[in-house]
C-alpha cells in the first residue's frame, strides 16, 4: 500500500506537467533576435541604410521611406512582445514544475520515514519468528513436521520481502538528490530566460529609439561620430551578453539529468545486491538439501532401531 502511494504521487506529478520542450526556448530566442537583427539600421551612411532596406525582398521598395520604416518598426515591436510573451510563458511553466517537484520530494522524504518504520516492524518480526522457529525445533514432539517447515517458508519470505523494501529504500534515497537537480536545472533555466528577456529587450528598444532619433535629425554628419560608437557599443555587448547567455544554456542543456558516475554507482550496488542475495539463496538451497538428507538418515536410523 505504501508503494502504491508512492506511485500514485508520481503519476499525479506527471499528470499536471504540461508537453514542454525546452528547445522551443531557444527557438524563440533566435526568432527574437532574429527580429532585432531586421530592424538594425546604421543611419550614419544614406547609403549603408539604403543597400541594407534593398537587401530585404519584401522591402526593396521602402527606400528611405520614413512612414514605412516607422510602420515596420511597430510590426517587429509586435513579433518581439510576441516572442516575449511565449519566453516568459515558458518561465512560468518551469517554475510550476518546480512546484510540483517540491511536492514529489516532501512525499519521498515522508515515504522513506514510513518505509523504515516498516523495515524495522519487520526486523523485529522476524528475530520473534526466528526464536519462534528455534523453540519449535527444540520440542519437535509437540508439532508436525509441515507446522515448522510452513514457519520456516514465512521467515524466508519475510527476508526476501525486507530486502526488497530495503532496496525500494535505498532507491527512493536516491531520487532525493536527483529530484534537487532538476529543480536547480529549471530554475537555471528560468535565470537564463529572465535573462534574455530584461537584457535583450532593453537594448533593442533602445536601438529603435536611436534610428528614429536620428532620422529627424538635419545633420546627420554632426552625430555620426557619436552614432557610430554608441551603436558598436551597444553591438558589441550585446554580442558578448549573447555569446556568453547561449554558450551557458547549452551547457546546460546538453548536461544530463544525472551524472554517469551516480548511474555507475547505482548499477555497481544493484548487481552486488543481485549477486549477494544469489549467493545466499545458493547457501540455503544447499543446506536445506543437506538438512534433508540428514532427516532422512536420521528416520532411516529412527526406523532400523
Amino acid at each position: 500500500e505504501l508503494q502504491n502511494k508512492l506511485a500514485g504521487h508520481s503519476d499525479a506529478f506527471l499528470n499536471n506537467v504540461k508537453s514542454f520542450d525546452a528547445g522551443e526556448i531557444g527557438d524563440t530566442i533566435t526568432d527574437l533576435l532574429t527580429e532585432i537583427n531586421y530592424i538594425d539600421i546604421d543611419p550614419t551612411q544614406k547609403s549603408m541604410m539604403k543597400r541594407l532596406m534593398m537587401s530585404i525582398p519584401f522591402l526593396k521598395k521602402i527606400v528611405q521611406n520614413t512612414e514605412k520604416i516607422f510602420s515596420k518598426y511597430d510590426t517587429v515591436s509586435k513579433n518581439v512582445d510576441s516572442i516575449v510573451t511565449k519566453l516568459d510563458k515558458g518561465r512560468l511553466t518551469i517554475l510550476k514544475d518546480n512546484v510540483g517537484l517540491q511536492g514529489l520530494f516532501e512525499q519521498n522524504i515522508d515515504f522513506i520515514k514510513d518505509l523504515e518504520e516498516l523495515i524495522v516492524a519487520g526486523h523485529i518480526r522476524y528475530q520473534d519468528l526466528d526464536q519462534e522457529i528455534a523453540n519449535m525445533e527444540l520440542n519437535k514432539e509437540n508439532y508436525q513436521d509441515y507446522e515448522i517447515s510452513d514457519k520456516r517458508e514465512f521467515l524466508t519470505r519475510l527476508s526476501k520481502r525486507l530486502n526488497d523494501m530495503s532496496i525500494t529504500r535505498m532507491i527512493t534515497i536516491q531520487s532525493i538528490p536527483q529530484i534537487r537537480l532538476v529543480q536547480n536545472n529549471n530554475s537555471s533555466m528560468v535565470e537564463k530566460i529572465q535573462s534574455s528577456i530584461t537584457t535583450t529587450i532593453p537594448i533593442w528598444r533602445n536601438q529603435i529609439a536611436i534610428a528614429v532619433a536620428i532620422m529627424r535629425q538635419e545633420k546627420m554628419a554632426e552625430v555620426q561620430e557619436n552614432v557610430t560608437n554608441t551603436t558598436n557599443t551597444i553591438l558589441t555587448k550585446n554580442a558578448a551578453m549573447l555569446k556568453m547567455n547561449s554558450i551557458k544554456i547549452a551547457k546546460q542543456n546538453e548536461r544530463g539529468v544525472v551524472d554517469i558516475e551516480t548511474i555507475r554507482t547505482v548499477q555497481e550496488n544493484l548487481i552486488s545486491t543481485l549477486e549477494e542475495i544469489k549467493t545466499i539463496k545458493v547457501n540455503g538451497e544447499a543446506q536445506r538439501l543437506s538438512v534433508a538428507k540428514e532427516l532422512e538418515s536420521l528416520e532411516k536410523s529412527l526406523k532400523e532401531k
